[in-house]
């Protein structure tokens, strides 16, 4: 698998916890005014550029995160 589609699927599934857990709690004052499908893709795009510029380092903090949080709901 390359780089950018490992990026892509761990950045996506970081941002979507990431906002469940905004929605279990409460929003960032930088999110209001935004809808959850635009939080999403801003999330998304925040984590996706930190995965690509900061390489194996990055990968595996957002993977242990995921993990941790699956762990945590029970997936």
């Amino acid at each position: 698998m390359d780089k950018e589609k490992i990026c892509h699927e761990i950045a996506l599934l970081s941002a979507k916890f990431e906002l469940e857990e905004f929605k279990a709690t409460e929003y960032p004052p930088i999110f209001s005014g935004f809808e959850d499908h635009q939080i999403l893709y801003i999330i998304y795009h925040w984590n996706y550029e930190d995965l690509y510029k900061n390489g194996d380092r990055k990968l595996k903090q957002h993977q242990d995160r995921i993990n941790e949080m699956k762990e945590q709901r029970k997936f």
